[in-house]
């Protein structure tokens, strides 16, 4: 049984890591709450691996630690595949709960390993890929563990808008301190980089797929507009961003978490993104 200073953790590690679908698991039904926030946190550990580790080696052992755990308890007949760690534990006890597909997981791991090297990707359609595997995937996820019903694409779309949307906020700090930014090879070009072509990219990508995906609202139902609440804070931060006057690269637009809190209780109120 998880101990209440274990599910602090979790629930921190949600928090802190994922915050605008940790707000929104709590504004979910009971039923689907406590298996979106270990999604929340499974993703959130997942991304503050590369930020811990000193050598890209010990990284690359954690991620497989993941994979592994993840393999065994996917082949395991009796459901007693434990690992004693209690995110891990916690997650594969959601998995089974709502059915969720193993290689999904497995695929979120693989993207965010991603992180442990600072080349750029091929090009952009790997770039997108990359969102694919990583932000689409967590929404699709959550979606099921809601009860959800939407075509693929919705997910698609909404975790290439949301996860373009954060990669434009953090690429001028991953940059400097010449880290991952997630760009593809065809558009991380060191001259054009230095114009803030990285962040543009990323801003323009994050709008074409959100009004995509606002074509495709007819394809949502209830909970899915719920699950995908987070994508309601993109267009005022870029908003906020464009109004500060401030060249592209030195933009964040980052809302504090009250303005987060509270564009998500809105976009709530009005029944989702």
């Amino acid at each position: 049984m998880t101990s209440p200073v274990e599910l602090d953790e979790i629930r921190g590690l949600a928090r802190t890591f994922e915050y605008d679908r940790y707000l929104t698991a709590l504004l979910m039904p009971r039923a689907g709450r406590e298996g979106l926030v270990l999604l929340a946190a499974f993703a959130g550990e997942l991304r503050r691996i590369p930020d811990l580790v000193t050598e890209p080696m010990i990284g690359a052992i954690r991620f497989q630690w993941w994979r592994d755990a993840l393999e065994t308890a996917a082949g395991s007949t009796d459901g007693a595949a434990l690992t004693g760690n209690p995110l891990a534990d916690g997650l594969v006890t959601a998995v089974r709960r709502h059915e969720l597909p193993w290689g999904l997981l497995q695929g979120m791991i693989d993207a965010e390993e991603t992180a442990l090297d600072a080349a750029p990707f091929n090009d952009s359609r790997e770039a997108r890929q990359h969102l694919v595997k990583s932000e689409a995937a967590l929404f699709e996820l959550s979606g099921l563990v809601a009860g959800a019903h939407a075509p693929r694409a919705v997910w698609t779309e909404a975790g290439i808008a949301y996860g373009a949307f954060r990669r434009a906020l953090a690429y001028e700090q991953r940059r400097q301190r010449g880290a991952q930014t997630f760009l593809g090879r065809d558009v991380a070009d060191p001259g054009l980089d230095k114009e803030g072509a990285g962040r543009l990219w990323f801003e323009g990508l994050a709008r074409e797929s959100l009004a995509a995906l606002r074509a495709k609202r007819s394809d949502c139902d209830a909970a899915t507009r719920r699950i995908l609440l987070p994508l309601a804070i993109i267009e005022p931060s870029f908003r906020r961003s464009s109004r500060a006057g401030v060249v592209p690269a030195q933009a964040t637009g980052t809302p504090s978490p009250f303005a987060r809190a509270s564009r998500l209780l809105w976009a709530h109120w009005r029944g989702g993104f």
